[in-house]
């Protein structure tokens, strides 16, 4: 499934300037290409206007000089950086966070398969190498939503962080957890996006939510012409 939009031009406002945007080139279920720059606060705002702030899925925004073009592409997924309860931090003197967790639009049927064949092999090698991974963790479950009506796919990413003051210090140590956690949510999001993009038939969430958005992104700029 594919659309495209020709010849848009128009213009768009941001604090009180107005910013030439030229035609959109095209539209694809999770690609729109725009000729010409629309600057990256500003495609960041209609994506979270357009998702209530409340996005299942993640914006990559490219901005190409040399061709003078714009490409926005959507992922169908988001991570989150969790914050520690504030009883914790406050017993913490730095601002990392020490959990991750990528959401996915629906559920993801496969999800406990992913874990068992990709995330437990990986782990298992990363013990016999004592490669940092071995102390993430992974807690995959449902979520359902009433208020936003919603349903989801989460997967949470827990690390055992080094503290020299423990009775057995273990763990991995402070400067390599955000690498660490990027690392592990790095190898699920790459079979994540491989199951989603084999959905020849389009029947996962996930792709209806990309689908939507990507429409709506193109409208958006429309609108504003």
């Amino acid at each position: 499934m594919s659309r495209v939009w020709r010849d848009k031009v128009g213009t768009t406002e941001k604090r009180g300037d107005r910013m030439p945007i030229k035609r959109i080139r095209e539209v694809k279920d999770s690609k729109i290409v725009i000729e010409g720059l629309l600057p990256k606060d500003e495609a960041q705002i209609i994506f979270m206007d357009i998702t209530n702030e409340h996005p299942t899925i993640s914006m990559q925004y490219n901005y190409d000089q040399k061709l003078d073009r714009t490409t926005i592409h959507f992922l169908p997924y988001r991570v989150y950086s969790i914050d520690m309860p504030p009883e914790v931090k406050k017993h913490v003197n730095s601002d990392i966070s020490f959990e991750r967790k990528i959401v996915i639009p629906g559920i993801v049927a496969s999800y406990d398969k992913i874990i068992e064949k990709l995330w437990v092999p990986a782990r298992k090698r990363a013990k016999r190498s004592e490669d940092d991974l071995k102390w993430v963790v992974v807690t995959p479950r449902i979520v359902k939503d009433n208020e936003l009506k919603t349903v989801t796919t989460e997967i949470s990413f827990f690390i055992e962080v080094y503290n020299e003051n423990s009775h057995d210090p273990r763990g991995c140590k402070e400067e390599n957890v955000s690498a660490t956690l990027d690392r592990a949510t790095g190898l699920m999001t790459e079979q994540l996006q491989v199951i989603v993009a084999s959905d020849q038939s389009r029947i996962l969430e996930a792709n209806h939510v990309m689908d939507e958005v990507s429409m709506a992104f193109a409208e958006s700029i429309d609108h504003q012409s």
